[in-house]
């Protein structure tokens, strides 16, 4: 696993963690953009979408690493891409995607289901305020 990938597995785990532990529903959705520094020292968006099940304490996240806007506002976090359909509509209009499955009561909490990278990542496509 490269150390981009690796960055992004962090702030996700982190993230899922946060929603896992504060969320009001049992399967709570979730969809956060931030600024993150991943592979350089430039901010790029990420995009994280996920379901995090309180009972069992399991769930997934989807980070979308310096998506366009038209991909930003497509994605949703309530709906169940599979890995080759994700792989079609991101293609080309982020730097990275990887696709986890994460169970919280484990040591090693995460695991990559699918993921894509881009061959000519980008400037930042925008800064989110």
């Amino acid at each position: 696993m490269n150390n981009s990938i690796k960055k992004i597995e962090k702030i996700s785990v982190s993230i899922f963690g946060t929603m896992l532990e504060h969320s009001v529903d049992q399967k709570g959705s979730f969809r956060v953009v931030l600024n993150a520094v991943i592979n350089s020292d430039e901010a790029k968006p990420l995009l994280l979408l996920g379901n995090a099940h309180r009972n069992f304490e399991d769930g997934n996240v989807i980070a979308i690493l310096n998506p366009d806007r038209d991909l930003l506002n497509e994605m949703s976090a309530n709906v169940g891409y599979s890995g080759s359909i994700l792989k079609e509509i991101v293609a080309k209009r982020c730097d990275i995607m990887v696709q986890f499955w994460i169970d919280a009561y484990k040591k090693n909490a995460s695991s990559i289901l699918d993921s894509y990278q881009s061959k000519t990542p980008q400037a930042s496509k925008f800064q989110v305020k």
